[in-house]
């Protein structure tokens, strides 16, 4: 005790005696393990967490104990919920024989009844048909707007449904949309004056293709007006957003209908810019026919501070083997339409980004997935790049080395970094499960 005592003493002198910057990396990772064996003994856990902290964000190869004493520190000082999952994953990937697993089953016993309560509510919506949410929005007064698809009600085989809870889960109002085919909703967004846009799918009877319909909703849930755009396909993905002049932005996905190409392979893109009213301000397409490419695919749009649009999604395309290829895709256009820039970021033979999100510095954070092709399965993937396209950090994440890890949309946080949500097949309680990573201003797991 008096040994390690005296070497911290140690490195704290030369730490105030010599500048930071000019500290051996080695020097700073001893003076770090030596300060942390301290503060474990000293039952000091809240220093020992920023400490693990601070550590990690050396790139230093860790033992396998770390995750059980960072888990423990994080339990110890009051972050039973965050702890859960250091020791789930200790407890998966070290297994039985593995020093502390006896402790950190006790630890995870109890860390799982705090993950639990941490849950503020649930509730379940539907009948006996098929039901389902396709998008979520909170509201203005802290509550929130669910949108999807019912086969429980409403006119026809399948409705498309929007329900208003409050913040506790009470529902307000409840609205089916649709005829006697079927319809859906996957997009929704609360608008300046306190209603709803929602975007979604229509099908005209007697067809297999269908459209895109779009639906404006006061507060109530009342419809004020809707507008369709067919394409010339099988319409797959939509996503809307209001704009800064109190407009709207409209993305869809679809695939061509056209004998010469396999459907189910070819996409095009369509981009439409209304007005408040629902009025065709200018459209732009992507996807032109072409053997060698099968064209582009957006899962999310965003306004950027000039008043442009950045899309982003994949594209798909032969690759040299002949073989089809999936890579993600960005294009930023003006507030025209005008594009910019169009360009791919491919980390592996199947990526693509699901989320965006413009931080206050100007810069772009996409979130999606990559495919990993040494543990054959998808991790999550986290790229940030300048308002020109140029790359300034990317990172994949992944909770095991089997199992796809899925990132689905991403936010930037008050302090700079990022959080971002998807789905795992790695751990968690059943074949799939939502998770949620808070990332550093430099795409680093806190």
């Amino acid at each position: 005790m008096k040994t390690i005592t005296t070497l911290v003493a140690l490195l704290f002198a030369l730490a105030v005696s010599v500048p930071a910057y000019a500290l051996s990396p080695s020097v700073k990772i001893d003076m770090l393990k030596a300060q942390l064996v301290e503060q474990l003994k000293g039952k000091d856990y809240a220093s020992a967490v920023q400490t693990m902290q601070d550590l990690k964000a050396t790139g230093t190869k860790l033992p396998s104990s770390f995750e059980y004493f960072e888990g423990k520190a994080l339990f110890e000082s009051g972050q039973q919920a965050a702890s859960y999952d250091k020791f789930a994953h200790y407890t998966e990937t070290q297994g039985k024989n593995s020093k502390y697993y006896k402790d950190a089953i006790a630890y995870l016993i109890k860390a799982e009844k705090a993950h639990n309560a941490a849950l503020v509510w649930k509730h379940l919506f539907g009948g006996r048909g098929d039901d389902g949410a396709n998008a979520i929005v909170q509201t203005a007064d802290g509550g929130y707007a669910v949108a999807g698809v019912t086969a429980s009600k409403g006119a026809g085989k399948k409705d498309a449904w929007v329900i208003r809870i409050d913040a506790k889960g009470k529902v307000l109002w409840d609205r089916t949309f649709g005829d006697v085919n079927s319809d859906g909703a996957n997009s929704i967004v609360q608008t300046q004056d306190g209603g709803f846009i929602v975007a979604g799918w229509g099908t005209p009877k007697g067809k297999d293709e269908n459209y895109t319909w779009v639906i404006r909703l006061d507060a109530q849930g009342q419809r004020l007006w809707d507008r369709t755009f067919v394409g010339s396909g099988y319409e797959d993905e939509e996503t809307i957003i209001q704009t800064a002049d109190g407009g709207f932005a409209l993305a869809i996905s679809y695939f061509l209908n056209d004998s010469t190409f396999d459907l189910s392979y070819y996409y095009k893109l369509l981009v439409v810019r209304m007005d408040h009213e629902g009025k065709v301000l200018w459209d732009r397409t992507f996807g032109d026919i072409d053997i060698d490419s099968y064209g582009y695919f957006a899962y999310t749009i965003v306004q950027t501070s000039d008043s442009g649009f950045v899309l982003a999604g994949l594209s798909r395309n032969n690759d040299p083997k002949g073989d089809l290829g999936e890579k993600s895709w960005v294009v930023r256009m003006d507030h025209e339409g005008k594009v910019l820039w169009n360009r791919t970021y491919d980390a592996s033979s199947k990526d693509y980004f699901t989320g965006v999100v413009q931080t206050a510095d100007g810069s772009l954070v996409l979130a999606g997935s990559a495919y990993n092709e040494s543990l054959k399965k998808f991790d999550a993937r986290v790229v940030r790049i300048n308002i020109e396209g140029k790359v300034l950090w990317g990172r994949t994440y992944n909770t095991s080395n089997s199992g796809h890890d899925y990132a689905a949309a991403i936010v930037q946080t008050t302090d700079g970094g990022f959080v971002f949500a998807g789905v795992t097949e790695s751990k968690g309680a059943g074949k799939s499960d939502a998770f949620v990573v808070w990332l550093t201003r430099n795409g680093e797991v806190e």
